[in-house]
């Protein structure tokens, strides 16, 4: 009995999302002070589709999902599960040291702005 075929995706891994990413927001900040912020960040958003695109093929999931990354909230929602998600996770459902690493801090960021919302609202009350 031979094993499953696990379609290994291509794309762009990681640390190569987070750079790109990176070096997008960087660019549209930068341009944006002499150039029109908004044709900026409309240049900003359709190369992050492209970005989000070979990521999400990486991950194995539909790179179409990518069209998302212009969607306010769901480009947030889109944006944590490039970060996280391994190569070819959809194919083996399992998170890697990295993606817990990554949830961890997330969740501990996430904390510690509603701790910090929640005092801020006891001191003005």
């Amino acid at each position: 009995m031979t094993a499953p075929h696990i379609h290994h995706a291509s794309g762009i891994g990681r640390f190569t999302y987070f750079l790109l990413s990176s070096v997008v927001g960087v660019v549209v900040f930068l341009t944006g002070q002499f150039l029109p912020p908004l044709a900026c960040l409309i240049v900003g958003n359709f190369v992050m589709i492209f970005v989000s695109m070979g990521r999400l093929q990486n991950i194995g999931m539909n790179p179409a999902w990518g069209l998302l990354s212009i969607v306010p909230l769901a480009n947030w929602v889109l944006g944590v599960r490039c970060q996280i998600f391994p190569k070819d996770y959809f194919q083996t459902r399992t998170l890697d040291t990295t993606a817990r690493v990554i949830l961890t801090v997330i969740f501990v960021v996430l904390a510690i702005l509603l701790v910090m919302a929640g005092v801020a609202i006891v001191v003005n009350l």
